[in-house]
């Protein structure tokens, strides 16, 4: 496990970082990194692009974004650390404002406590921007606090960071005492990531793309967005599908050559036997007899819906976690069974199917759930059967066929 837990990673991520000027205008600054192994490399770098075509142009093909914001309409907050387990107190942030109404970024470097917030309305225009890159922003940061997880990469001299705008105090053992921002604030010395000169304002999407690379195994500071949070899941589930899937084809090509070499041993020996015994015919009309009896025992398997030791209940709770609040289940079938057509009729079961019947008020919920459902990677259709309203329970009855 320990062994594979590197390549849990995603192998390449894009860095932007988004700098809205007092104007409204965009500046965006690009890092990519590539990572090998325990080998990470910036493979590309830009700074100071102006357009959205730009940067789409400039990311590299395939490579997941981090995106981080700051500027104009990005507004950070400094307090005091709250008590362990006591929620934010979002009127100390915002007073007569509603949470609800933005990404909240919260975080925490020894006695403070930093909360950085956006209107969802005005992050969510940004964010549609890149929608059309695939796959499309899995991160989303605010200010600069993700350059904390890399100051010990930096040459730094004193306890004052300073970078593209951003002033940081910092106490002894690293931890942020205070933040404040200049536009015209610059590097007093030229900055340096580890022993490669890097322009400072490509140090935040640095650190936004080493933050998604290290997702899997250090908590990033992110704002949370919930349909970013559950697309970096399942980005990340499925590249431990792969990997699994890799190394399990690893281990049964060794197996197989291991097999392929007893094999051979066996098939001599049983070779010279057989042309001993003259019993070649015999051995031959087993083996045919053999596979006849699996081939039945296969097809036997598959219609009882057996599908290799998939774990259905990761599947169902993801599924569930997609539910609009307006739609309720009352049925769930696995591999359900088919209509034999008679009662003499073999049970036969659909291989590969779910089958879920519920009440819904209104279609609506239910055609979102499908889109929802239609996302997910291991999907391969969803179709509504049936919807049948009862206007005496002001309420619908809906069956859904789920395909994957």
């Amino acid at each position: 496990m320990q062994l594979l837990k590197p390549f849990f990673r995603v192998s390449s991520a894009a860095g932007v970082s988004l700098v809205i000027q007092a104007d409204g205008t965009p500046v965006y600054h690009l890092c990519a990194l590539k990572v090998q192994g325990n080998q990470l490399d910036i493979s590309d770098k830009k700074a100071g692009l102006t357009t959205i075509e730009a940067l789409i142009k400039a990311l590299p093909e395939g490579a997941p974004v981090a995106l981080n914001m700051s500027g104009k309409g990005v507004l950070i907050r400094q307090i005091p650390v709250q008590q362990e387990g006591k929620p934010l107190d979002f009127g100390q942030v915002l007073p007569n404002a509603k949470e609800e109404d933005f990404y909240v970024q919260n975080w925490t470097s020894g006695s403070q406590q930093y909360v950085a917030v956006i209107r969802k309305s005005e992050a969510d225009k940004w964010l549609a921007l890149l929608a059309k890159v695939k796959p499309g922003v899995l991160m989303l940061s605010l200010g600069p606090f993700p350059v904390s997880q890399v100051q010990g990469q930096l040459n730094s001299y004193g306890e004052e960071l300073i970078f593209d705008g951003h002033q940081v105090g910092r106490d002894a053992g690293g931890n942020w005492t205070a933040y404040h921002f200049d536009p015209v604030l610059t590097a007093v010395f030229p900055i340096k990531l580890e022993n490669e000169k890097l322009d400072e304002k490509l140090i935040l999407p640095y650190a936004a793309a080493l933050g998604l690379v290290l997702a899997a195994e250090i908590p990033p500071i992110e704002a949370t967005v919930a349909v970013l949070l559950a697309t970096r899941d399942a980005v990340l589930r499925e590249r431990k599908v792969t990997v699994w899937s890799i190394a399990g084809l690893g281990v049964l090509f060794i197996l197989l050559l291991i097999n392929f070499g007893l094999f051979s041993y066996y098939n001599g020996e049983n070779g010279r036997l057989a042309m001993q015994a003259g019993q070649t015919a015999q051995n031959s009309a087993e083996l045919e007899k053999l596979s006849a009896q699996i081939q039945r025992k296969e097809a036997l398997l598959d219609s009882l819906g057996w599908e290799g030791g998939i774990n259905q209940s990761i599947r169902v709770d993801r599924l569930a976690r997609l539910l609009p609040p307006e739609v309720r289940w009352q049925e769930l079938a696995v591999n359900p069974e088919e209509a034999s057509g008679g009662a003499e009729k073999p049970i036969h079961f659909q291989s590969r199917h779910v089958r879920v019947r519920g009440t819904s008020a209104q279609i609506t919920p239910v055609n979102e759930w499908m889109g929802r459902v239609k996302i997910l990677p291991w999907v391969k259709e969803v179709r509504l059967e049936q919807y049948n309203y009862n206007p005496e329970r002001n309420s619908g009855d809906f069956t859904l066929i789920i395909q994957y």
